[in-house]
């Protein structure tokens, strides 16, 4: 998040930009970002003072520039509707926003705290997606002949899985797992817990014997995975890979055809096949869009290609493929959730008092979910006004979410104000001459001496100035 003048400028989990008026939050417009694929990775953005927005794309290594113009910008999917009404969407949002204490002397801090919870009722007809993970975990023997990396990116892999894990909404979807752990194929069904996921997960090690870890072999696993598919729920693959058992060139790996020939019959029954490439840092871009074009032969197309090189590059792929797979599948309960709060002037935010694990500025927060869950979240941060006076706590806060009918929607969170007060001037001790001890001024050959004289003569005792 970047703020302006008079507008601040966000980017959401999803890959929008989002703009805001400031300092109410009101909604100006939302777009999705034009990078370039496959490797167009948004990670940070600035806004300047005449409103222009400066991303910085991680992947492509550029920047790029957003220019305001008049009139409205794309929406699409329509507004955000501010206002949860029943007659536009099953999902009512009901949130909240306190500071405790009300009422702090200057230089003491309060506690923020934000509450947001979905009330969707009963969505309707059964809908989901039911996703099989399939990771390409190899460890392949080095030959001077190939393009291939072993192991060197099965971190990044199971990274990528994990993020899936935890972006999923578990009360519509289920998710399976189909790996190679050492010398055994490792199947785990379609609604699987998502801790025993994360736990076989951490668990892996990379394939050791050759045959069980040919992408072949995979997918004809993930198939019968899918086969215990609810029918009426979108199946989905999602294929994880370092393409190590692919490169065309190799003469070993003349199981290619069986690969293609098993995702066309998965594609043929309506699976949806989507692939993220771990590519080696500083793969050449030939290599790279040969890799790609070779995965597109799985998915049927070439927008289901994802790459990434690093794990920092996981989070909003993973986002964006899920996206996909939610637009497709129908109704969702709240998900891709992300709340924005930018503290007000004269109050400074306690860094690293946020819970949550939001991303942090000097005074701004980022929190990001995958879902809203059905028993709502409660953040809280601890701040220090910084002058007396009844104060806003915040500029605005506003949480963007996608609903159940699939359209991105916002809800502005109330501002609480903070009675702040001068500290209670403390009473000084004021020197009082006691009757028993008074002073005199005498005069000893000459010489002025402060004779102090306890109550009629008991000693005289002379201070030499």
């Amino acid at each position: 998040m970047a703020s302006g003048t008079d507008r601040a400028a966000l980017l959401n989990a999803d890959g929008r930009l989002v703009l805001r008026e400031l300092p109410e939050g009101r909604w100006l417009g939302d777009m999705v970002l034009p990078l370039p694929q496959p490797e167009g990775i948004a990670d940070d953005l600035t806004i300047a003072p005449d409103g222009r927005v400066f991303v910085s794309d991680l992947g492509a290594g550029a920047i790029h520039l957003f220019d305001p113009v008049a009139g409205v910008l794309p929406t699409p999917g329509g507004a955000p509707s501010p206002i949860p009404t029943p007659s536009d969407r099953p999902c009512r949002i009901h949130r909240d926003k306190t500071v405790g204490p009300t009422k702090v002397v200057l230089g003491q801090t309060a506690t923020i705290s934000l509450t947001l919870a979905a009330d969707c009722g009963n969505p309707g007809r059964q809908v989901g997606a039911d996703l099989v993970l399939l990771l390409d975990n190899n460890e392949l023997p080095k030959d001077r002949r190939l393009e291939t990396y072993p192991g060197a990116n099965l971190s990044v892999e199971i990274e990528a899985a994990k993020a899936f894990l935890r972006t999923v909404d578990s009360r519509r979807h289920r998710v399976g797992l189909v790996a190679v752990d050492g010398r055994r194929a490792i199947s785990m069904p379609l609604g699987s817990a998502p801790a025993l996921l994360m736990a076989r997960l951490d668990s892996l090690g990379p394939a050791q014997d050759w045959w069980p870890s040919f992408l072949s072999q995979q997918l004809d696993r993930a198939e019968r995975l899918l086969r215990a598919a609810r029918p009426d729920a979108l199946r989905v693959l999602v294929l994880i890979t370092d393409l190590s058992t692919t490169n065309p060139d190799d003469h070993l790996w003349g199981t290619w055809d069986g690969a293609e020939a098993s995702a066309a019959r998965l594609l043929d029954q309506g699976v949806v096949i989507h692939a993220l490439l771990v590519a080696r840092p500083g793969l050449s871009e030939q290599l790279l869009a040969s890799a790609r074009q070779r995965l597109s032969r799985l998915t049927g197309s070439l927008q289901r290609v994802q790459v990434v090189s690093a794990a920092a590059q996981v989070e909003p792929v993973v986002n964006a493929i899920y996206s996909q797979v939610r637009a497709l599948a129908g109704a969702s309960l709240s998900g891709s959730l992300t709340i924005h709060d930018e503290m007000a002037a004269d109050i400074a935010l306690l860094p690293g008092t946020a819970d949550g694990e939001p991303l942090e500025g000097p005074q701004w927060l980022i929190w990001r979910r995958g879902l809203l869950p059905a028993s709502g979240i409660t953040l809280s941060y601890r701040i220090r006004p910084l002058k007396t006076g009844l104060l806003p706590t915040n500029r605005f806060a506003v949480a963007d979410y996608t609903d159940v009918d699939g359209q991105r929607r916002s809800v502005a969170f109330p501002v609480p104000r903070i009675e702040v007060v001068a500290p209670t001037p403390t009473a000084t001790a004021t020197p009082l001459f006691h009757p028993l001890f008074l002073p005199r001024l005498a005069l000893r050959d000459g010489a002025p001496d402060l004779a102090l004289r306890r109550n009629c003569c008991v000693g005289t005792r002379a201070m030499q100035p």
